[in-house]
């Protein structure tokens, strides 16, 4: 069965295992932080990760005028959390500190690119 649903605006395509990136529970995702700069934002976001049980294991961010933006590569176990549970939380911490957080698995990301 395919069903559609929309996350940020955009339809994805929900088949069996789609989002998955490993076989051995290990989920890989990208996230995107985006606002203006100020203090603590990569404190935050590592922290808000961390407590998740999420790993950071690629990061670039930049800074364009006044405008921070950040985009990491994450890994986490499904067993521990979801992504939907985990793009909800780092979503709510990114609005605790003014930032958009957006967050979607790497097969997702890798499959819509190759389009």
């Amino acid at each position: 069965m395919v069903r559609f649903w929309t996350v940020g605006g955009a339809f994805w395509r929900n088949c069996k295992d789609m989002h998955r990136t490993w076989e051995d529970g290990v989920m890989r995702a990208i996230m995107t932080v985006t606002g203006l700069d100020h203090t603590g934002i990569i404190a935050a976001i590592a922290t808000g990760l961390a407590e998740r049980g999420a790993n950071i294991t690629n990061v670039s961010q930049t800074l364009m005028g006044e405008y921070f933006t950040m985009i990491l590569q994450v890994d986490f176990e499904e067993s521990d959390i979801t992504l939907p549970e985990l793009q909800a939380a780092m979503a709510e911490v990114g609005r605790e500190v003014g930032m958009e957080v957006r967050m979607q698995s790497e097969a997702i990301f890798n499959a819509m690119h190759k389009l």
